[in-house]
């Protein structure tokens, strides 16, 4: 226990040296590019997850979480995508293998739609879940710097665009996907999208566009290609 105020200010002093240590380490020996790329992010959560948390057992939320991000995992995969980032049921997944923008944007918009569809009938099929499961998923386009951080042994991504989609993601309604403009833009007439209109989002003095997806709607895969010339152009416009 630290009780006299000189205990207090050497513990103080040695997170400074800590902290310090760390950030050296982690800027030393991670992959770092500090040339914005464009990017699509997708970010999905269970809605509720916390009372679930207090209404299951240990055991029971551990066997929960590894279904989900199972199934997270495996949409992501499939669509080309890469899941990056798992906090709680937070899962953050980046879609940048192709060449091409929107198809980055189409492929995360179908993974969302199918972590709609796919993760509630996957954890309610779990014995002990008595309640409705349902998720929330965003897709938000833009401009982000990659970092492949070593001791952390995780990709960080940084920049406006993460905490653009993580504000998005948390308006979203249950079982619905929730996009930026820069997404709906790139994604286009191939999926049926609904302007939600302007939202007001903490921590941005303007007010950022969203449109939502129609899941019934089925996705036309062929594709407008957008090169990085004219994405950065979108970004330079404002299209949030």
């Amino acid at each position: 226990m630290i009780n006299t105020l000189a205990q207090r200010r050497d513990c103080v002093s040695d997170n400074k040296k800590a902290a310090l240590a760390f950030n050296a380490i982690d800027y030393d020996k991670s992959v770092v590019n500090d040339q914005e790329q464009a990017l699509t992010l997708l970010m999905c959560d269970i809605v509720d997850s916390t009372r679930m948390s207090v209404e299951l057992s240990a055991q029971e939320m551990r066997s929960l979480l590894i279904a989900y991000y199972t199934t997270c995992a495996q949409q992501i995969d499939h669509n080309h995508g890469r899941m990056i980032q798992c906090v709680g049921d937070g899962v953050l997944a980046v879609f940048d293998k192709e060449s091409a923008t929107d198809v980055n944007a189409l492929n995360a918009a179908i993974t969302a739609t199918e972590l709609t569809q796919q993760i509630p009938e996957s954890l309610q099929s779990h014995s002990y879940i008595h309640r409705k499961v349902s998720v929330r998923v965003c897709v938000a386009s833009g401009l982000g710097i990659p970092i492949y951080s070593v001791p952390m042994g995780q990709e960080l991504i940084f920049g406006q665009l993460p905490f653009i989609a993580s504000r998005l993601q948390q308006a979203a309604k249950p079982n619905t996907v929730i996009f930026n403009a820069l997404a709906a833009k790139l994604i286009g007439s191939r999926l049926n999208l609904v302007k939600l209109g302007s939202l007001h989002l903490r921590g941005f003095a303007q007010r950022v566009r969203a449109w939502t997806l129609d899941t019934n709607h089925q996705p036309d895969c062929s594709t407008a290609v957008f090169t990085d010339r004219v994405y950065r152009q979108h970004c330079a416009h404002g299209i949030a």
